[in-house]
């Protein structure tokens, strides 16, 4: 076990490198930043016998100890898309855990994903959660599925935001969005069965809490995805990464790259031998996507009653409303076409005339 991860120091470095490598390694000169003005996230330039390295190294509190035995997992359960990890230790002296990592640059804010790039990421999760389909309840403690399934507690929120909100709030945020109280309207008219967890797709190992910001691309010809932050790790459904990760892209990329990413995360899942039809993903997908949209709807429009008049938020306040006004349309229009399909399978039964 090596000891002291916060000296960072050449000798530290290039004991982890020679383990990685299985080979001697020398670090030559070592270069230590705190990364995106963050005290607890290290950026680290090696010279080294192997050439330049780069990593990052993650300190995390004893309160954070979960995080960091799921980067060792994740590390020992094979070739999962995640960076790779160098070293994982607990610093007596420091009372904190250092994680290891290689660096990923991540893409520029504005840059967007292009159908292909959405492709490697819906493939990329595939090989995340095929090993574990089926098998979550194998997994060790840190990925417990919660006491209270994610769909459960979106009829609650979305409920409280229609029927408890004061007049002044209320008439607020209509006259800035009208749009969310019709779609959330119409989802609380969802029978409870739209808000169970899907029983004919089994629990895998998710990520939890994806958007786009949590991928990024090794660099390359063919740029390979990366997820990071696994701090919300645990087991669900696999639906609801991707459903997560559409929402979260750019409104004018989403309609290629949704279709993409769908594609061909079903066809990874189905390459594992894992017997799923699309149609069946791609339902429980745009499920996931008005659950979670409309519990993200609800978060939002709360701060926006919060910050609206406040000068400050302006700027915050136009995007939200902004955005919001697409996402809800697209929302909407999902549970529309889920809606029928429900009314279709189960027609109400026939009225005897007398």
């Amino acid at each position: 076990m090596l000891s002291g991860f916060g000296q960072l120091s050449a000798a530290f470095f290039g004991e982890i490198l020679s383990r990685k490598h299985r080979q001697a390694v020398r670090v030559r000169s070592v270069e230590v930043a705190d990364y995106l003005d963050r005290a607890d996230l290290k950026k680290v330039d090696l010279e080294s016998t192997l050439g330049p390295v780069q990593m990052i190294v993650k300190v995390l509190p004893q309160a954070r100890r979960r995080e960091a035995l799921v980067w060792r997992f994740l590390a020992q359960a094979g070739t999962l898309p995640v960076p790779d990890l160098y070293h994982v230790e607990f610093d007596q002296r420091l009372g904190s855990y250092g994680v290891v990592l290689e660096f990923v640059a991540p893409l520029a804010e504005t840059a967007s994903w292009p159908p292909a790039q959405c492709g490697r990421v819906g493939r990329a999760l595939a090989s995340l959660h095929a090993p574990f389909w089926s098998k979550a309840g194998e997994l060790p403690e840190p990925f417990g599925a919660p006491a209270t399934a994610p769909e459960a507690t979106v009829e609650p929120a979305a409920r409280r935001f229609v029927d408890r909100m004061s007049g002044r709030r209320q008439a607020m945020l209509y006259a800035a969005l009208p749009e969310a109280f019709t779609f959330l309207a119409k989802l609380l008219r969802m029978t409870p069965s739209f808000f169970a967890e899907a029983a004919d797709l089994p629990a895998t190992l998710i990520h939890g809490a994806l958007d786009r910001s949590e991928v990024l691309f090794r660099p390359g010809g063919s740029p390979e995805p990366v997820l990071i932050d696994w701090q919300q790790a645990r087991s669900g459904r696999g639906t609801e990464d991707v459903a997560s990760l559409t929402n979260s892209l750019p409104a004018a990329a989403r309609p290629a790259g949704s279709a993409e990413l769908l594609a061909a995360y079903a066809e990874g899942i189905r390459s594992a031998g894992i017997d799923v039809s699309p149609e069946r993903l791609a339902e429980e997908v745009a499920r996931q996507r008005v659950l979670l949209g409309a519990k993200g709807l609800v978060a939002g429009c709360g701060q926006y009653a919060e910050r609206s008049g406040q000068a400050e938020h302006r700027q915050w306040c136009a995007s939200f409303v902004g955005e919001a006004t697409g996402d809800v349309a697209e929302w909407k229009a999902l549970l529309d076409a889920l809606a029928r399909k429900a009314d279709h399978a189960h027609p109400p039964e026939p009225r005897e005339i007398v």
